[in-house]
């Protein structure tokens, strides 16, 4: 037991130095679910399609299960208000919003019903704030 002690004392330290420093608070963290409100007054984008497709492009690109014949896409709501496809995104002004969430297929269908096999990108605009 005791030719054990080293090597278990030496991985602990080791497992406690690679934790690395605390965040301060200040410190923001990445999401790549949501664009911040920061994120968006930095951005050069003028319309909400931009903003996504230079910070989350990955959102544009359909995900979820695809069944014969499905037309489904992407789901985009403004202020909890359905606004149709992807497409949608270009009518709404970066300067009319505070942030954008990513839903995938299933918090999409919790908080919105069915028909978001391919997921939902939620803009909060800051009349809703």
């Amino acid at each position: 037991m005791h030719r054990f002690r080293g090597p278990i004392l030496c991985l602990f330290l080791l497992s406690a130095c690679a934790s690395g420093a605390p965040r301060s608070s200040g410190e923001q963290r990445y999401d790549a679910r949501v664009i911040t409100a920061d994120e968006v007054s930095e951005s050069p984008a003028r319309n909400a399609f931009e903003l996504v497709q230079l910070l989350r492009p990955a959102w544009l690109q359909k995900k979820g299960a695809y069944s014969f014949g499905d037309d489904g896409d992407i789901v985009v709501y403004l202020d909890d208000v359905r606004m149709g496809g992807p497409d949608a995104l270009r009518q709404i002004e970066v300067s009319a919003l505070t942030g954008v969430r990513f839903l995938d297929a299933v918090s999409a269908q919790a908080r919105f019903g069915l028909s978001h096999a391919h997921g939902a990108i939620q803009v909060i605009s800051r009349r809703s704030r």
